[in-house]
């Protein structure tokens, strides 16, 4: 894992210490502003619960919206940074662990259900949204609380919920994992070369972001620099901008009530009637009926 990382340029392998009697992370509880962490791997299993605000998840090509109540699952896999909402902080728990040595004593090493690999893929949404799955969310946040008040028992607490988890999971992970776009060592140099572009278009998607200027600050071409992208996420440059456009969107219809052409403007459009265009082909329906829908 750790050479396979080293592929991404500007990435950051960040290796977990855990105990081995009680593998589970410290919580690192984190406010941000919009602007992106770096993108980062780790080498367990990552879970987290949005306690405010709003934002966007990118987990490898896949763009993830989230709002408060909202929870994450990342496996050792999927390279991953994030950003809230234009103008606002976002509040998260997070909390590492290793399913296996953590249910040792109770689980058998060979159960299916510790198995995190399905965890992660296109079909697989990292993300799970309260309205949607809000015993899922409420569990992890019920794992954060544990771990933060670390009352007599938290131990076995922690690890029956854990197991409790992973097999709600399975249950929600594809049967069988799409590869179409897993990150094998050739997509992972690829995404490695577009590394320096991603940022730029996660930092810059309110403003006018150029192909040219992508281009130039991954060293190559415009023509080879597409072809790359493409290779790397499956998308266009200039689709991949409009799905993340369209996700921060989603996040603020979700998240607030402000005035949908100011949304549309903090998110990089210029027009209204564009953004109404694209976002009617994206979800079938008004920027104003999908609020109605799912607030």
């Amino acid at each position: 894992m750790l050479n396979q990382s080293k592929e991404l340029l500007d990435a950051v392998f960040a290796p977990i210490k855990l105990s081995s009697e009680f593998p589970v992370s410290e919580l690192d509880h984190t406010i941000r502003a919009e602007t992106p962490i770096e993108a980062h791997v780790h080498d367990c299993l990552e879970i987290g619960y949005c306690v405010s605000g709003s934002g966007i998840f990118l987990v490898e090509n896949k763009i993830l919206s989230f709002r408060a109540g909202d929870a994450v699952i990342i496996n050792h896999r999927e390279l991953h940074t994030m950003k809230g909402s234009p103008g606002a902080n976002t509040d998260w728990y997070f909390l590492n662990l290793a399913p296996v040595p953590l249910l040792a004593p109770c689980v058998r090493e060979d159960e299916a259900w510790l198995e995190t690999e399905c965890l992660s893929g296109a079909d697989f949404s990292n993300i799970l949204a309260s309205e949607h799955h809000g015993e899922l969310c409420s569990l992890i946040a019920a794992i954060i609380e544990e771990i933060r008040e670390r009352k007599p028992g938290f131990h076995s607490v922690v690890r029956a919920q854990v197991w409790e988890l992973m097999v709600r999971l399975h249950r929600l992970a594809p049967q069988q994992v799409n590869n179409e776009f897993a990150p094998g060592p050739v997509e992972r140099k690829k995404l490695g070369q577009i590394t320096p572009a991603i940022r730029h278009i996660t930092r810059h998607y309110q403003e006018n972001v150029t192909m040219e200027t992508l281009a130039r600050k991954c060293g190559c071409s415009v023509s080879n620099f597409r072809k790359v992208f493409h290779a790397a996420t499956g998308y266009s440059p200039q689709d991949y901008l409009k799905r993340l456009r369209l996700e921060a969107v989603i996040a603020m219809l979700r998240h607030t009530n402000d005035e949908i052409i100011s949304i549309a403007l903090r998110a990089g459009y210029q027009t209204l009637s564009n953004f109404n265009r694209q976002f009617r082909a994206q979800y079938g329906m008004s920027p104003r009926e999908w609020r109605n829908l799912h607030q």
